[in-house]
């Protein structure tokens, strides 16, 4: 029986530490996608969370978003932002967000609807009530912050990480079959 337990409870560790470990690699790979680092995508990933839209729909739309304005400088100046910083930088993508979801929210549905559909595309659909949440915080919550700590150790280490494993599911597997 303590074998049963120990083989059960290493599969839920490790289980438990892949599942971080995959979160954290959407996370970095939908960031990728829309020019952003994975601290600030899962900022706003957070108001998705639960709303049946996935992190390559935010990734898309973000990308998606910030694509339009930058091809259509009246459409900028029609939605009432500015892309750009007071030093002329071009603003990251997740601050654009922030900005279109603070001007969104005052807008009557019809208004919202346009706008999203116009900004966001086809995503629009999957990412309204992420986006009805308002504006994404800045700071990572601990268990967010340890997501990505865990995804960066383990992709540093992965090769060794599959080999310890490996090696004490295998010595598990063993003290179970006695």
């Amino acid at each position: 029986i303590a074998a049963g337990v120990a083989l059960t409870g290493a599969a839920l560790v490790s289980t438990a530490i892949f599942d971080r470990f995959n979160s954290a690699k959407q996370a970095a790979s939908a960031a990728k996608g829309a020019g952003t680092d994975p601290e600030k995508f899962i900022a706003i990933w957070r108001n998705f969370i639960g709303t049946g839209a996935e992190m390559s729909d935010l990734g898309d739309g973000l990308a998606k978003m910030q694509q339009k304005l930058l091809a259509s400088e009246s459409m900028t100046t029609s939605f009432g932002i500015s892309l750009y910083n007071s030093m002329g930088n071009l603003k990251d993508v997740t601050q654009i967000y922030n900005e279109v979801i603070a001007k969104m929210a005052t807008m009557a549905d019809a208004e919202k609807q346009f706008w999203g559909k116009k900004l966001f595309g086809s995503d629009y659909a999957s990412l309204q009530k992420g986006m009805a949440k308002g504006p994404a915080s800045g700071e990572l919550n601990d268990e967010e912050r340890q997501m990505l700590q865990t995804a960066k150790v383990l992709k540093s280490t992965w090769g060794k990480a599959v080999e310890m494993w490996s090696y004490a599911a295998s010595k598990i597997t063993e003290a179970a079959l006695e």
